[in-house]
């Protein structure tokens, strides 16, 4: 599973240097106005170690009023919406971002 040490080495290697991790475009959440973004669906898994971020950062959105559907999936790890030939969950979230995509752009 995805861990915090495997998160620090995919950032490390996603960045030129640490701090461009604080430029919005690298991390959305850190932007001081979300006002005017398009509206976005935020997929959080359980046991993801960035879970809670995505949370925080869904919340932000709602309070900013942008329009966000956040989509918690108990029990599910990273990567799982790769998993969509054989896990019902995984489908089901898959289904769930098509009707919010289909709502975006009707």
């Amino acid at each position: 599973m995805l861990t915090r040490s495997w998160l620090e080495w995919f950032w490390g290697a996603f960045l030129c240097s640490p701090d461009e991790g604080l430029d919005p475009r690298v991390s959305p959440a850190r932007a001081k106005d979300l006002r005017g973004l398009a509206p976005a669906a935020v997929v959080t898994a359980e046991h993801h170690p960035l879970a809670d971020q995505g949370s925080k950062y869904a919340a932000r959105l709602r309070d900013t009023g942008v329009h966000v559907q956040h989509i918690p999936v108990p029990g599910a790890v990273h990567g799982f919406l790769s998993f969509t030939r054989d896990v019902d969950l995984s489908r089901n979230v898959v289904n769930r971002l098509a009707v919010e995509i289909r709502h975006a752009f009707p």
